[in-house]
């Protein structure tokens, strides 16, 4: 029987970040072979009106633009399959309407990047090349290189949106993933009250509870970090006083529990486990 393994929050996380980065580089790469095109179009003009080119000259320049455009063409096709990758995960996995609909709104656009009238216009200029109308090639290629400039802005934008929403969504995973740790480490805190489990399996719970929030924190960090790199970067707290409470009370349990002082110990559970509810409300 094939077992089937549900991805975690953070899992699903994982994979966003990894499709967004992978993303944004292609992203960037497709900018740079934009601004070659563009420099090859203006080079290719530039020699039709200094120099006596051959029809054999004028194919090659105009096949390297072509061969750009098939590059483009390509980087904007993997950069789509990615994201409708990511998206069909999120709708499958993921809880949070607003992060679907953000989702969606990210692959239209990454859906209209580039258009079907650049690949018309190409096609024209290659027929304007091959008549050798140097006067209407000028004219269509402007209004390519004018497109082109328009999909540069337009890929700037969805970049933008996608860095914002992928701040939003790590926000609301550790918002969630917090909570649930909460939940843990209130269960951990009737347990040593109780004494229902062997001290060393306490103290191992405990251990691994404080591991979990030290990664929270280390991604919040992070998410600050990405977040500080907007345009327009989110009004977001750094939560560093509340995290360093939370940290310290749960440290505090663990050696509260190293010195068998099991009373003390679960005190400390249940306020950590307190406050952590309230950070995750307050990210939320």
């Amino acid at each position: 029987v094939m077992e089937f393994n549900i991805p975690s929050a953070q899992d699903l996380q994982d994979m966003s970040d990894q499709t967004n980065s992978e993303t944004e580089n292609k992203v960037d790469e497709a900018k740079k072979i934009s601004e070659d095109i563009k420099k090859s179009i203006d080079e290719l003009k530039r020699k039709l009106v200094n120099e006596s080119l051959s029809p054999y000259d004028r194919s090659q320049l105009m096949q390297d633009i072509i061969e750009k455009e098939d590059q483009l063409e390509q980087l904007m096709e993997q950069i789509k399959q990615e994201q409708n990758e990511l998206q069909q995960a999120k709708e499958q996995f993921s809880k949070s309407e607003e992060l679907l609909k953000k989702q969606a709104e990210i692959n239209a656009l990454m859906e209209n990047l580039m258009t079907d009238e650049m690949r018309q216009m190409i096609e024209e200029m290659k027929k304007l090349m091959e008549d050798f109308n140097k006067d209407d090639f000028f004219k269509k290629s402007e209004e390519f290189k004018m497109s082109v400039e328009e999909m540069e802005q337009n890929m700037d934008n969805t970049l933008e949106l996608l860095k914002r929403s992928e701040v939003e969504e790590r926000v609301k995973s550790i918002a969630d993933q917090m909570e649930n740790l909460a939940e843990k480490e209130k269960k951990l805190a009737e347990e040593t009250k109780d004494k229902s489990k062997a001290q060393e399996e306490l103290k191992k719970e405990q251990s691994e509870l404080n591991e979990q929030f030290d990664k929270l924190k280390e991604e919040y960090e992070k998410t600050l970090d990405k977040n500080s790199g907007l345009k327009e970067p989110m009004p977001l707290s750094d939560f560093k006083q509340e995290m360093n409470d939370i940290s310290n009370e749960m440290q505090q349990s663990s050696d509260d529990l190293n010195d068998n002082k099991n009373n003390k110990a679960s005190d400390k559970q249940k306020s950590s486990s307190q406050k952590m509810q309230q950070l995750s409300e307050k990210m939320n």
